[in-house]
């Protein structure tokens, strides 16, 4: 489930926005990986916090790490 088919009385009051830096930092992956593998949907869409300022769901880059950690398990 993307962030974008929830509705905002199903968001948790804990939900936090992070920035491009702490992805980075979090994942491991660089600017350009990041872009890339977005435009590739491998990849969650940040959101938009003000003009020309965005970020991801603290949960969708918790679950696309979950998701790589699973797959290193197999």
């Amino acid at each position: 489930m993307r962030i974008d088919d929830v509705t905002h009385s199903e968001i948790s009051h804990c939900e936090r926005i992070v920035p491009v830096d702490e992805v980075l930092h979090r994942t491991s992956l660089s600017k350009p990986t990041i872009w890339r593998m977005r435009k590739l949907k491998q990849f969650p869409e940040p959101v938009s916090i003000s003009q020309g300022r965005k970020g991801w769901a603290e949960s969708e880059i918790d679950r696309w790490i979950a998701d790589r950690l699973s797959g290193m398990a197999a």
